[in-house]
């Protein structure tokens, strides 16, 4: 997909129609709601890649803050037979030397720059993103409104709504088994 970070935040604020400087919501808020959101899509739809570390005839090697689970290890393209991670790190049965290759799922992480491109691959990916991020702001909304202005119906609804939208897009998340033959 190609939807940048300021492309996100343009579609979160026509979702809550704050359009009009002064807007209510500020960049801060929609980023912590997307990081939010990123972190519910990771547990959904974990995101699969593979991870190339040096090994110069180590049996440890530190994992990349990204990697959240290894569930193959290759040496030379061949599977590795003893392996475990410990700790954000890589134990294996022995020492390596030259590049280890990680099948593993990859944490999203939120990019920095407004021009750069969120971690999603299809556009299901970025329906349930958008729809997480909405909810994620307005459940906000509602507690300070319940906690200092008052009624909350017409909020109540719009969360209603886009929970409803977050689970629809959840459904059509891509389902996949990867199946690793491993010796």
């Amino acid at each position: 997909m190609t939807l940048t970070l300021a492309e996100a935040r343009l579609a979160l604020r026509r979702w809550l129609g704050d359009l009009v400087p002064p807007t209510a919501v500020t960049d801060a808020d929609l980023d912590a709601a997307l990081v939010t959101a990123l972190a519910q899509l990771d547990a959904l739809a974990p995101r699969q890649g593979t991870v190339t570390l040096a090994a110069a005839g180590t049996d440890q090697l530190p994992l990349p803050s990204t990697v959240r689970r290894v569930w193959a290890v290759l040496v030379k393209g061949r599977p590795l037979d003893h392996w475990a991670v410990w700790n954000g790190t890589l134990l294996l049965g022995e020492p390596v030397i030259g590049t280890v290759e990680l099948r593993c799922h990859l944490a999203r992480e939120l990019v920095t720059q407004p021009d750069q491109t969120l971690p999603l691959t299809d556009p299901a990916e970025e329906a349930y993103l958008l729809a997480a991020a909405v909810e994620t702001l307005l459940t906000q909304v509602v507690t300070v409104q319940a906690r200092h202005q008052g009624p909350t119906e017409p909020l109540m609804a719009a969360l209603a709504a886009v929970r409803s939208a977050r689970e629809r897009a959840g459904a059509a998340l891509p389902r996949s088994v990867r199946v690793v033959r491993v010796g």
